[in-house]
């Protein structure tokens, strides 16, 4: 202040301080004397001096992250988060020295002698399944001033790495394994298992975890389709004896340095002679976050399809057929067809071919087949046909009602008719259809034979003694043959004629209803005249010789066979 005069007067000197010191003087005070804390208006003193505060980085399943505000003994600070990366995080808490106090937004706390004030953040608003590791937020500290600290950032990792603060932690020191409610630590780092396809008669199904290195999983089985899988094991690469391991429910299992683990699924419980092919489960792997694997289907067949994996495989390379233990064959629940020809042998498909006899315009052959389910299903024939060159001459007599249901282990028959109009093979295809999975449509090659089945010899025999036909060097088949020569005089009873002089061969069979002793028929001028046959006449014993007689009525009658000119029959009575 200067006089009138000039003079300057002493002191006067004004000091603001912006460090949470100095006098308030409130504009309403009309004094010289300042005001004080409680008067109304009285502002919160400034303060400039910049804080500092720790960066945290945490796991997300610690329930708090710690940090340390520094700055000046008695400085006031108004505390707050910036949500960076993350979301939702706004619970603060500062220890007093004695306990954990909630703080409430838009207060001042003050620094403690010491300068140094723990603040805690709540984590649990960030703590969900998705993966988002290193998300990042950021305690600040400002000062009266208006002035923010530095540091305060804050890190959530979901990786199964970082530190946890425990609830009951008053330090800024991290909270170690083996503390009392330590946690697994979260990671929500998702793992993939393999997908496995196996026969039912695979004793396991072994799977391939893959993930972090040393990341923890817990396991479990979903039935799809399946019933009753429950039991897991592991395998345990640490122990001095490498083995599996039978799976504990509820705990964790460590994947190895590599970040696999192998894991077999036992499949007995679904080993039941039912037909349920492709039938499903899960294995999941849950990492500590709570989430679950991708893949880890797998598939058990039982239509003789699929990988073994024996009790002796330590991998996840199924068993080759060879191995010790390898099954003799492998699952197969279908329904499976046998097809059995007349003579009981069993057919193969597409390779095996049935004759089915010989035929003429005389007479048919008949073969009877057998179908036979072999499986463990119901054998459903959906239509059995013949086609191919001769089909027409192969005709199915048996009545055939679609679908024919066979139960396993039983078994039906059906009859193929096979005639025949000329001398030769006659050819076709036999084809059963039906719900075997590996036969389809089973099919049997057809053969017939088409024969002449006539005896007549060159011409009528004149006389007593002559020779019809001479058979030299071979044998001659009589079976299935109609005896039918042509005679040509009026014979005395005792003559003979040789039907049939064979020279070097023999007779094979019996001519068709001309048994040993059989009477033959034959006519002459309107008169029938009978002989009997022997098929073992002549010097050499091999020979067809037939003599007549009277027959001695009614000694003997007429029990089968055409009467009528050049045919035969069978009596009772012969002599």
């Amino acid at each position: 202040a200067a006089t009138t005069s000039g003079t300057v007067s002493t002191g006067g000197t004004g000091t603001i301080n912006d460090d949470g010191t100095g006098a308030i003087f409130l504009v309403t005070n009309d004094t010289a004397t300042p005001n004080v804390s409680g008067d109304p208006g009285y502002p919160t003193l400034d303060d400039d001096r910049v804080m500092a505060v720790t960066n945290v980085t945490v796991n997300e399943a610690s329930p708090y992250a710690v940090f340390t505000v520094t700055g000046a003994a008695g400085q006031n600070a108004l505390l707050s988060i910036i949500n960076t990366t993350t979301t939702g995080l706004t619970g603060i808490e500062y220890f007093n020295g004695a306990t954990w106090q909630a703080y409430t937004g838009g207060s001042y706390v003050t620094m403690p002698v010491g300068g140094e004030l723990l603040v805690r953040v709540v984590i649990s608003p960030e703590q969900e399944t998705a993966l988002d590791t290193g998300e990042t937020y950021k305690l600040v500290a400002t000062t009266t001033g208006g002035t923010p600290s530095t540091g305060g950032i804050g890190t959530i990792n979901d990786d199964g790495t970082g530190p946890v603060f425990l609830a009951t932690n008053n330090t800024a020191t991290p909270n170690v394994s083996g503390d009392p409610s330590y946690p697994v630590l979260d990671d929500d780092r998702v793992m993939a298992v393999t997908n496995v396809t196996v026969n039912e008669g695979s004793p396991y199904a072994v799977f391939t975890v893959a993930g972090a290195a040393n990341q923890k999983a817990l396991l479990s089985i979903t039935n799809i389709t399946t019933t009753g899988l429950t039991g897991i094991q592991y395998f345990d690469s640490t122990l001095p004896i490498p083995a599996w391991v039978t799976y504990t429910g509820g705990s964790y299992v460590t994947l190895s340095g590599g970040g696999s683990l192998l894991v077999r699924v036992a499949i007995s419980p679904e080993q039941e002679a039912a037909l349920d092919t492709g039938e499903t489960f899960k294995l999941v792997a849950t990492n500590t976050g709570g989430t679950a694997s991708t893949g880890g289907t797998g598939s058990i067949y039982d239509d003789g399809t699929g990988a073994i994996f024996l009790a002796t495989n330590n991998t996840s390379t199924p068993n080759v057929s060879g191995d010790p233990g390898y099954p003799a064959t492998l699952d197969d629940d279908r329904a499976k067809i046998g097809v059995i020809a007349p003579d009981s042998t069993v057919l193969v498909d597409g390779i095996s071919t049935v004759n089915v006899g010989n035929a003429s315009t005389c007479y048919t052959a008949t073969g009877t087949f057998t179908l036979r389910n072999d499986g463990a299903a119901n054998l459903s024939i959906s239509n059995i046909t013949i086609d191919g060159t001769d089909a027409s001459h192969f005709v199915i007599t048996t009545a055939m009602v679609y679908p024919l249901v066979i139960l396993p282990g039983a078994q039906t028959t059906f009859d193929v008719k096979f005639s025949a109009t000329l001398e030769g093979v006659y050819t076709a295809a036999l084809h059963v259809l039906s719900n075997d999975g590996n036969t389809p449509s089973f099919d049997v090659a057809l053969t017939g034979t088409g024969v002449n089945v006539f005896f007549t010899g060159t011409g009528p025999v004149t006389t007593a003694g002559a020779t019809i036909v001479t058979i030299t060097g071979s044998d001659y088949t009589a079976t299935d043959h109609f005896f039918t020569p042509e005679l040509g005089y009026a014979p005395s009873p005792g003559d003979t004629i040789t039907a049939i002089d064979m020279v070097g061969g023999s007779i094979i069979g019996n001519f068709h209803e001309l048994p040993e002793k059989g009477v033959v028929a034959l006519g002459f001028n309107g008169v029938i005249y009978y002989f009997t046959a022997t098929y073992t006449g002549g010097a050499d014993g091999k020979d067809l010789v037939l003599t007549n007689f009277t027959p001695d009525t009614p000694a003997w009658t007429w029990l089968a066979g055409p009467k009528k000119r050049n045919n035969l029959g069978n009596f009772a009575g012969v002599p």
